[in-house]
Formats: structure tokens, C-alpha cells, sequence
């Protein structure tokens, strides 16, 4: 049973020229003409998805913020600090949690099977 995903160890550029105090783009090559407009075939949610990631990139890196350094006024992004997959997913379940304890999530007959 496949995952749904080739896996695909590199990510291609957009030719497009970086717009002033940004990036370039950088997509996947299966989506180097735009963004899907569907999940892969397999996937029904967001859910499956995120917990694909789990179980495949656990360590890797999910989502940065960049170290600003504010010296004389001049502004600089020095770095990233990267969070992992596992610790963004630990802290959606840890503050899901949160709201289901403090009862500000009551259950909806739909989603009864919405859990980790």
C-alpha cells in the first residue's frame, strides 16, 4: 500500500524574479505550475495529510520564523528557527486538549471520530 506521494528529494525554483524583500518561490516539482486544487489520491482530509507527515518527516523541519537582529535601526534576518512536524503537532493536540478540558469545545455528532 503506497503512500498516495511520490517521494521527491528536491524542489524547483519558479523563473519568476523575487518580488523586493522577498524570496523567490519554491514548489515542489509536481506543482511548479500552481498550487493543487485537490489532495492527493488517498487523502480525504487535512488530517490524513498532516498525519502522513507525521509518520514520514517527524524531524524535519515544518514551519520557521526568522532570528531578526535590529542593530542601529538596520534590520537583518540573520536565520530560521525551524519547529519539526512532531513538535507542531504536539502542540495543536496539547492546545485541542486545552479547549476540550475547559469544555470550549463542546463535540459535534460529525467530527465524534476526529481524534489522534
Amino acid at each position: 500500500m503506497g503512500s498516495g506521494l511520490p517521494k521527491i528529494d528536491f524542489y524547483c525554483k519558479d523563473q519568476e524574479p523575487a518580488k523586493k524583500g522577498y524570496s523567490k518561490i519554491f514548489r515542489n516539482p509536481l506543482c511548479k505550475d500552481g498550487l493543487l486544487s485537490t489532495p492527493p489520491e488517498g487523502y480525504t482530509t487535512g488530517k490524513d495529510m498532516v498525519l502522513h507527515c507525521l509518520k514520514n518527516f517527524k524531524n524535519n523541519p515544518c514551519f520557521g520564523s526568522p532570528v531578526i537582529s535590529n542593530k542601529d535601526g538596520d534590520v537583518k534576518y540573520e536565520s530560521y528557527n525551524y519547529r519539526t512536524y512532531e513538535n507542531c503537532i504536539d502542540e495543536a493536540v496539547n492546545f485541542g486538549n486545552g479547549l476540550n478540558h475547559l469544555k470550549l469545545c463542546p463535540p459535534v455528532s460529525e467530527f465524534r471520530d476526529y481524534t489522534c
